[in-house]
């Protein structure tokens, strides 16, 4: 762990977290090997790829390597396996997996590398030499999962900075300052940089939390008197507290020091500046993943670094008293006291509150705030309204995330509404203060679970108009994890722009991109999720007809989509159809996985997610996912940490 230098904080803050993460070879289970697994429908290499390489190549090439896609060759990612395996051939040497280019690719060109390039590398030649391995007749198990996240040390965001700032130094500190909004957190924390904005802001935050000090001094050091050694016990204690770990008896010396420069003043003004020294140090700014090192070459998270994780996992501030004793006890170490530190935690309100305010952020829910409507076409809309919608949503959460399972979010008919948002969806309000929220059964056929609700329709739409697109790419991405979809070409800039000024209707754009080229290529994987939401204005009324009068046709065909091969009936149907598969709850999953770890390019199909829903069942909870995660070796367990 970094020893803070405490005149060079501002060098060291600049450390900020690197992005590293791998994907591991499989999510399949259970020991493989050539006479055992094979398929009669497929050869016995073609049943190897499919159960190494193909999981990588399905997850993340699939929008671009893909005959159902932009149909780039080689077209190793196809649903087809066989036309995958013999793709996969041209840019693989089985008899030397170090050697194939796709591991160059990724390795040396850094090609849309999926977190860090050289991980992704050693991955995918992991999952060759498996691939090898099979064909030759040997045993692989494949329900091992290889540890893939390396050592790490993340900086905080803003909001659990100033979460841990409140934690330290009391609530009251923020007064007057505008406090970051847990409703639009940062999902990715390996996103943030500390520049020399970012410098600033701490500064002032550290300014701030010490204004005043001469009215807290005595009560936050308990120094009566002007006494050295008085401060040097209360500096320990604060320190121990900010670092989130014990504290080195130099790291005290060089806090001495920066006290005793400031006790020439007076002993207050050296209580300050050595609590802004800890407030502003790199120890305080960030978490570390970097563990003791094991036998195997990998590293286990100490006590102390697992307190961090699970803590900022699921409050966004520093542990609480107990947790840090449990890591002082080496009590964390066991998986089982783990798991009732989650049990305890999540008996606080607040701790469920942070949970759900995480996974909105996933969703990119924030998008509803500062969302503007055209005041002609939707005069009722205002903040207030949008205020209301988000609160639903928070509402709705807390009441299927914790109890029974979690595909309730998709397909349950009750949700929570205001006059206002009663008047949208067309019921009367039942209750008396027209700001009240209250339950209430949609029985119309019009609405089920969390897309129809007008918080999502709201924030990924149009200022006067819905969006395919927007809505399409929410459900490709945040809500089932798939494939990342591409920006589109320079050269199609000026065409989307000629789109979006003319007067087509939404399906029409959507038929004009789905028939021409390069907008097909990638608009043909999430367009049609996209239509199925046509039913719905841009702030979520229920409608028949589109802006232009015409009839809204609510069949969309889903057989280009991921794995899907049906024709649904507008969203609500799509809703009950992924309520009965584990696309979505693998995708909630996924973001608890990346949130708790901060490596956001994990990716649904990665055993460090399917180890986890492979056990869930239909009455699942979140409450099982967090506690299956906080048990397993992804939270735990490090790599050697990579060169960059």
């Amino acid at each position: 762990m970094t020893r803070i230098t405490l005149y060079a904080a501002i060098f060291t803050l600049a450390l900020s977290a690197c992005d590293g993460t791998s994907i591991p070879s499989t999510s399949s289970n259970g020991s493989v090997s050539s006479s055992s697994q094979a398929s009669t429908q497929l050869t016995q290499s073609e049943q190897a790829f499919k159960q190494t390489l193909y999981p990588f190549l399905n997850a993340n090439c699939a929008v671009c390597h893909n005959s159902s896609g932009a149909k780039i060759i080689p077209l190793h990612s196809d649903s087809n396996i066989t036309q995958a395996h013999s793709a996969a051939l041209t840019v693989v040497k089985l008899d030397a997996p170090q050697a194939s280019r796709i591991i160059s690719r990724l390795r040396d060109d850094h090609h849309n590398c999926p977190g860090d390039c050289s991980a992704a590398a050693s991955s995918v030649q992991k999952a060759i030499e498996n691939w090898a391995t099979i064909v030759n007749g040997g045993n692989v198990d494949l329900a091992a999962c290889d540890v893939s996240f390396p050592q790490d040390l993340i900086l905080l965001g803003e909001l659990p900075f100033v979460k841990s700032l409140q934690s330290l130094m009391g609530k009251n500190i923020a007064e007057g300052r505008v406090q970051p909004d847990a409703a639009i957190k940062l999902f990715s924390q390996k996103g943030n940089i500390a520049n020399t904005s970012l410098v600033r802001i701490r500064l002032d935050w550290a300014d701030l939390a010490t204004t005043n000090f001469k009215r807290k001094a005595i009560q936050a050091s308990g120094c009566l008197m002007a006494d050295n050694n008085c401060a040097r016990t209360y500096i320990e204690k604060f320190a121990t507290r900010g670092f989130k770990r014990p504290v080195s008896s130099e790291e005290i010396d060089e806090l001495m020091t920066v006290f005793e420069q400031g006790a020439k003043t007076s002993f207050v003004h050296g209580l300050k500046l050595a609590t802004q020294a800890v407030v502003f140090s790199a120890s305080f700014n960030h978490r570390t993943e970097y563990g003791d090192r094991n036998n195997d070459g990998t590293y286990s998270l100490t006590p102390y670094e697992l307190a961090a994780s699970l803590s900022y996992f699921l409050t966004d501030t520093l542990p609480d008293d107990e947790l840090f004793a449990a890591a002082k006890s080496g009590a964390l170490s066991n998986p089982a006291e783990r798991e009732a530190q989650v049990d305890r935690l999540l008996a606080k309100p607040e701790t469920k509150e942070a949970i759900e305010y995480t996974l909105l952020s996933a969703w990119n829910m924030g998008n509803l705030f500062g969302k503007v409507k055209d005041p002609e076409t939707f005069p009722e809309y205002s903040a207030g309204l949008a205020a209301q919608m988000y609160q639903e949503t928070r509402l709705f959460l807390r009441k299927h995330l914790w109890t029974g399972g979690i595909n309730k979010l998709l397909s349950s008919r009750t949700t929570f509404v205001t006059d206002a948002l009663a008047d949208l969806y067309g019921i009367p309000f039942p209750g008396s203060d027209p700001y009240e929220f209250v339950e209430v059964e949609i029985t119309d056929g019009n609405r089920a679970g969390i897309l129809t609700q007008p918080s999502v329709l709201t924030a990924f739409s149009r200022t006067d108009e819905t969006s395919v697109v927007a809505r399409g790419l929410l459900v490709n991405g945040p809500m089932l994890c798939m494939a990342r979809i591409p920006p589109p070409p320079e050269e199609a800039l000026a065409v989307i722009g000629e789109q979006l000024m003319s007067d087509a209707t939404q399906q029409e754009l959507a038929d004009f991109r789905a028939a021409n080229s390069p907008c097909k290529d990638c608009h043909n994987q999430f367009d049609a999720y996209g239509l199925l939401f046509e039913n719905y204005d841009a702030i979520g009324r229920y409608r028949a007809t589109d802006e232009s009068g015409m009839n809204i046709t609510s069949d969309i065909d889903l057989s280009k989509m991921a794995s899907f091969d049906e024709v649904v009936s507008g969203v609500v149907d799509f809703g009950e159809l992924l309520a009965g598969r584990s696309d979505f709850t693998e995708c909630v999953t996924r973001h608890m996985v990346a949130y708790s770890t901060g490596s956001d390019a994990i990716q649904r199909s990665q055993c460090e997610v399917t180890n986890i829903t492979q056990n869930l069942n239909p009455d699942s909870s979140l409450t099982d996912i967090i506690k299956a995660l906080v048990k397993s070796p992804t939270l735990s367990l490090r790599t050697a940490e990579t060169s960059q």
